[in-house]
Parts: C-alpha cells; sequence; structure tokens
C-alpha cells in the first residue's frame, strides 16, 4: 500500500511542477470551444464578438459557434486583453480548439494612444500685416475642370435572340447559417419522401372577368390575340413580390442569392410543344 502510494506521489509531482512554472513564467490563458454533448458532431466558429486589444471580463462572450440545433458562446477564462485570435470565421472546430489568446496583464490597445501636445505643439499666428501680405503674394489656383471622353461609335446591341441574363450586381448572395442549412435540407428532404397536400383559396375575380370582358374586342384587333387572365396573374405576382422580397431568392449550396430584380417565366403550348419563356423585369 505505502509503496502505491509513494507511485502516485511521483506520477502527480511533474503536473504540479509544471503549473507552478507556467504560472511564474507567463500569464496567457486560451479561450477554446466548449463540449456541447455527444450528438453535436460538427459547429461553425460564426463570428468574432470581440477585436484583438480588447479588454474582456471573466466569462464574457468573445465569439458565437454555430451548430444544427443551436447557437453558443465562447466566454473568456479570465479577465484581460485578447492578444490574437487563433481560429477564423467560418472555419469548422471541434471541441477544446484554441480560439482566442488573452493576457492577463496587458493593458487595452486604446491606451497607448498619447494625447497631443496641445501648448507646445501650437503655432503662434502671424500678426494682421504679415498675413495680408501672404494672401497677396500667393495666387489664386482655379481647379481643372476635367472633360469627360466623347463616344465616338455607339455601343454594341446584343440581338433579340441572345439569352438577356440579369446583371450579378443586382444580386445579393448571403451564406447560410448551419440552423438556417439544416432547415432547409430537411424541407426538401420532406417534400422528396412525403405526399404534399394542395390548398385552394377561393377569389373574387369578378372585376377581373369584367375588365377581360369590355376590352376582349379591342385587345383581339389590336395585338391579334385574346386577352387572357395570365397577364392579371403575372401582376398579382409581381406585387406580391414586391411587398415580400425575401420570396423572390434562391438557394445555391451553402447561399442565399437575393435579388433586385423580379423576372417571371409563364408556360406557353405551341406547335413545336410547351416552352417556357422568361419574361425579363416585370416590375
Amino acid at each position: 500500500m505505502a509503496s502505491r502510494l509513494a507511485s502516485l506521489l511521483l506520477l502527480r509531482r511533474p503536473t504540479a511542477v509544471f503549473l507552478d512554472i507556467q504560472s511564474q513564467h507567463g500569464d496567457l490563458v486560451e479561450a477554446v470551444v466548449p463540449f456541447m454533448g455527444e450528438s453535436v458532431t460538427d459547429r461553425t466558429l460564426a463570428n468574432f464578438l470581440k477585436k484583438p486589444g480588447d479588454r474582456v471580463e471573466a466569462d464574457e462572450p468573445i465569439a458565437q459557434i454555430e451548430t444544427d440545433k443551436v447557437t453558443i458562446d465562447v466566454a473568456s477564462p479570465e479577465a484581460g486583453v485578447i492578444e490574437k485570435f487563433i481560429a477564423s470565421e467560418g472555419e469548422t472546430v471541434t471541441p477544446g480548439t484554441k480560439v482566442a489568446v488573452i493576457s492577463k496583464s496587458a493593458v487595452p490597445s486604446e491606451a497607448h494612444v498619447s494625447p497631443p501636445e496641445e501648448t507646445s505643439q501650437k503655432e503662434t499666428p502671424p500678426p494682421p500685416a504679415e498675413k495680408d501680405k501672404v494672401e497677396e503674394k500667393s495666387p489664386k489656383v482655379e481647379p481643372v475642370k476635367k472633360q469627360e471622353p466623347k463616344l465616338t461609335t455607339p455601343p454594341l446591341k446584343s440581338s433579340s435572340s441572345e439569352p438577356q441574363l440579369p446583371p450579378k450586381e443586382r444580386e445579393r448572395r448571403v451564406p447560410m447559417p448551419r440552423l438556417r442549412k439544416r432547415v432547409a435540407n430537411r424541407l426538401k428532404d420532406s417534400q422528396n419522401t412525403f405526399a404534399m397536400l394542395t390548398t385552394f383559396n377561393e377569389v373574387d375575380m369578378t372585376n377581373m372577368m369584367k375588365l377581360c370582358s369590355d376590352y376582349k374586342d379591342k385587345f383581339v384587333e389590336k395585338h391579334d390575340i385574346k386577352l387572357g387572365l395570365m397577364s392579371c396573374f403575372v401582376k398579382a405576382a409581381v406585387s406580391a413580390l414586391q411587398n415580400q422580397p425575401v420570396v423572390n431568392a434562391v438557394i445555391d449550396g451553402d447561399d442565399i442569392i437575393y435579388r433586385d430584380y423580379i423576372d417571371i417565366s409563364v408556360a406557353v403550348g405551341t406547335s413545336k410543344g410547351l416552352v417556357v419563356p422568361v419574361i425579363r423585369d416585370t416590375d
């Protein structure tokens, strides 16, 4: 029994010496990703709440971790100043991953900036007489007006047969959070697996039917085609998308693309078959 106790004491002695050396020769502590349960296997460092050089208190959040189910904070273990970030935003992390290094004895970066000396650095203004002479000697410089170059050739016009794709500057690509990505996957799996139920709502179309009846003959004379209800449905869809622009978005990989334009496709039966042309900028 005595020999077993002696061996245990010998095994524990190096650990105690290491902790003592660390406390004497360094004041740096590390903020790590906490443990979140065995079912949570994948985590992403969403964003930092602080910057290097900021002062933080003990248990103050400095970063956020996103999972498929919840968003949690990474807290500072000690009070101090953030020296640097080890991980980066968007990186996949695991429990125990080092996120930041915190110095317990450092001074915040704002304290290093010394206030400017006002009394010693001020320049004495010149006397009024000398000031007038300086203004007389200095010639007035007028800004040179730049002439805009004239276009000698008109811009090339694309043919009507070429498809006109919407410009990329009218789209906003936003990365999906992990929680929203999981919801999108589950909804798509549900659509592919289970039977979908369709509901119908009745709408009063009296005014719309009267409009088509009043102008059907004039419309045929002018355009050689009957006036149907499809244009009214397109107009209603445009009004709905203008009222709720978030609906006018698509998922591309791990990103959501929000569109600042409204293009609507309409199925048309032709002699060659069913085609779906796209009406650009219906708004």
